[in-house]
């Protein structure tokens, strides 16, 4: 007897599904087993005391870090996240989902323009957001000014943040992504938050936007020297 194939609709959704109740789990279920201090953390604490939105800006490869620390910071905080349209992005939507976090699709690539307006209502409706300024794509570690452009429409702070840990492994791919090893001690550092004016010519954009790449190159030092770890 011939078995049917399954179609590729069929796998994708199984895969959908497994990053959000399997994935999501084990995530959180590794974060719980790293030791991580926080620093600089007071005006995100009293933002949080206070209730008001900021928008958390960290690079692509701290993705997989960062769910576990937003929920020790924020608690049950909503927060919405800048996700690709790409296949990738669709299985990164589904594990936010399993934390709480809503994904909002676009990039510079595809749907960036109504992915912003659509990031502005979230925090200006109370939400949190998160955006990793390199991706999706890269280069890696170069901050394209879309973060800029989201503070500037909805008058809030960027909070640049970084973290590392100890022990981890990296993958081979454009960004090098960390992969946290169980039990291993961790970092969270934040900078000071980068308000961004509602009138903005395109040269004081561009100062904002290398300023932003520049503090958050520094943070990685800062997050790599509270572990013990080489900074790249």
């Amino acid at each position: 007897m011939v078995r049917p194939e399954r179609s590729a609709g069929s796998g994708a959704r199984a895969l959908r599904f497994a990053a959000r109740v399997v994935a999501a789990p084990l995530i959180a279920l590794l974060g719980r087993s790293i030791r991580t201090g926080l620093h600089h953390d007071r005006f995100v604490q009293e933002r949080a005391r206070r209730g008001e939105a900021c928008i958390y800006s960290f690079w692509h490869n701290r993705l997989l870090l960062m769910p576990n620390l937003y929920r020790r910071i924020r608690g049950t905080k909503r927060m919405c996240a800048l996700v690709s349209r790409s296949r990738d992005g669709q299985y990164i939507s589904e594990v936010l989902e399993g934390f709480g976090i809503s994904a909002v699709r676009g990039s510079t690539a595809k749907g960036g323009e109504a992915a912003i307006l659509e990031m502005v209502d979230r925090l200006q409706a109370g939400n949190d957001a998160a955006v990793t300024p390199d991706g999706p794509r890269g280069p890696r570690y170069r901050a394209q000014p879309g973060v800029i452009l989201i503070a500037q429409m909805s008058g809030l702070p960027i909070v640049p943040v970084s973290a590392d840990v100890s022990r981890k492994k990296r993958l081979k791919s454009w960004d090098r992504f960390i992969v946290p090893l169980p039990f291993a001690r961790g970092a969270l550092v934040f900078g000071d938050p980068i308000w961004v004016p509602r009138e903005l010519d395109p040269e004081k954009r561009e100062r904002l936007r290398a300023a932003l790449e520049e503090t958050m190159r520094e943070l990685d030092r800062k997050a790599a020297a509270a572990v013990g770890a080489e900074p790249d």
